[in-house]
């Protein structure tokens, strides 16, 4: 003999979802209240902090003698150029040139100080003053 059971009704099955969260949330706030309590109420209150540690001053590298121009330093290819292409190496910069579009793809320059002086701001007396 077979006996079939009724299904519970949506009704009561949320009543007892409801019910087993409502035990859920007591549970864990309870639980949270007892740890809050412990760490309140603890003898050994610890500092947050125990020292402060100051950084040390900045040391400025020492400088270094740069070579007049890049081909006194090193090989140009051991500085680990970024394209093995179509290098053109110049006095003052040195490129890797796309022969296709006939455009550099990339230029290193040696910059120096002395290379960095010279006639900044001057206005060459060739150019139209309305291009100046």
């Amino acid at each position: 003999m077979t006996v079939f059971s009724s299904p519970k009704s949506p009704v009561s099955m949320s009543h007892t979802r409801w019910g087993f969260e409502v035990i859920k949330a007591g549970l864990f706030g309870a639980l949270g209240a007892v740890v809050a309590i412990h760490y309140r109420f603890s003898d050994r209150q610890q500092p947050f902090v125990k020292q402060v540690i100051a950084a040390e001053p900045f040391q400025t590298p020492p400088q270094l003698n740069t070579p007049s121009s890049p081909m006194e330093s090193k090989p140009v290819a051991s500085v680990g150029l970024p394209l093995s292409g179509h290098l053109r190496v110049f006095d003052r910069y040195i490129c890797a040139y796309d022969r296709r579009n006939r455009i550099p793809l990339w230029v290193m320059e040696h910059l120096t100080p002395d290379r960095l002086g010279g006639s900044v701001g001057q206005q060459q007396q060739q150019i139209e003053p309305i291009n100046r």
